[in-house]
């Protein structure tokens, strides 16, 4: 297109009337939520032009903020420890293809199999009594002598 273009100048083309500019969620299609602009392959918002009227209205219900594991990655139980819980932003899909690039970023459904360690009470009284000790004088270290 530069070579067809080429010895003309630039010229802005004016909007034409009844058409508006929206930021939309690449994903949904819907008005975008804080979380499209979170998505882990990276901003997910853009502009798109709609007749007035048209433009979307409802927010985007793809991308969902959970709590997983951080270690293992799955969803957040009550056995999780609180210092392995961090925030994640996924993409809810209907159908979600292994095969698919994006696979990785799809809501996961694993649920954190982390064990609770069991708490013993373990009594603890010495069963030998303990009886301070003097300590013995050291000995002066000899010299060794020369053999000849």
């Amino acid at each position: 297109m530069e070579k067809a273009h080429e010895g003309y100048e630039v010229k802005d083309i004016d909007q034409p009337a009844g058409i508006v500019k929206v930021a939309v969620c690449k994903d949904s299609g819907k008005l975008p939520t804080a979380l499209c602009a979170r998505d882990p392959r990276g901003n997910r918002v853009y502009e798109e032009l709609f007749i007035e009227g048209t433009q979307p209205t409802g927010l985007c219900e793809n991308h969902v903020l959970v709590q997983v594991n951080r270690i293992n990655g799955k969803l957040k139980t009550d056995n999780t420890p609180p210092g392995l819980v961090e925030d994640r932003v996924y993409v809810k899909k209907a159908i979600a293809n292994p095969l698919a690039k994006d696979f990785q970023y799809t809501l996961i459904t694993a649920t954190d199999d982390t064990a609770v360690a069991p708490t013993v009470d373990i009594p603890v009284t010495p069963t030998i009594p303990i009886t301070p000790t003097t300590p013995t004088t050291p000995t002066t270290p000899t010299t060794p002598t020369k053999k000849t």
